[in-house]
């Protein structure tokens, strides 16, 4: 993941990548690489929530 991501910009990839996913015209190679990066993507921000939320607590 890069260093200056963040919530936001992880979000917004994340948000371009499932538009892309729905082209019907690409190729699936393509569309699994994108699905592998959306899986990264999740999972930085499932742990940028979890870290929020351990400062809360």
């Amino acid at each position: 993941m890069d260093e200056n991501k963040t919530y936001e910009t992880a979000l917004a990839e994340l948000e371009s990548l499932v538009q892309r996913v729905e082209d019907p015209d690409r190729s699936f190679s393509s569309m699994m690489a994108d699905l592998r990066r959306g899986r990264d993507l999740v999972a930085y921000c499932r742990e940028q929530l979890r870290k929020q939320e351990e400062d809360l607590l």
